[in-house]
């Protein structure tokens, strides 16, 4: 997960600690803001795991003074599942080029001049 320099303070990072949705109608208390000129909004933040790893946060901006509406927050949970499932899969397959790489260098150093493999 990307380091925020409002870790944990902020909405994103409240999901992301708590592991539960945020819902905020509007700036208020609790919602950091780290512009000074932002204009008034809601959010919903969802958190994105996978195995109960964090792996990030999903941050939708709403209108002023939107409600939470349960039914949209079951949607997005699917939505974020997916976005998460994919993320994994990508640090999945990240994990094995890595390992692959490692491997052939290793096969490589391994190897005597001169001696044949079985």
């Amino acid at each position: 997960m990307r380091r925020h320099p409002l870790r944990w303070t902020c909405l994103c990072g409240r999901a992301a600690a708590t592991r539960e949705a945020i819902h905020s109608d509007g700036i208020g208390p609790g919602h950091a803001r780290c512009l000074s000129d932002v204009q008034d909004h809601g959010h919903y933040n969802l958190q994105l795991m996978q195995g109960g790893r964090v792996l990030g946060v999903l941050v939708l901006y709403l209108a002023p003074g939107h409600q939470r509406v349960e039914r949209e927050l079951e949607f997005l949970g699917r939505v974020a599942d997916v976005l998460s499932s994919g993320l994994a899969r990508r640090q999945s397959a990240a994990d094995l080029r890595i390992a692959r790489r490692g491997a052939g260098r290793l096969s490589r150093q391994e190897r005597v001049p001169g001696q044949h493999e079985p």
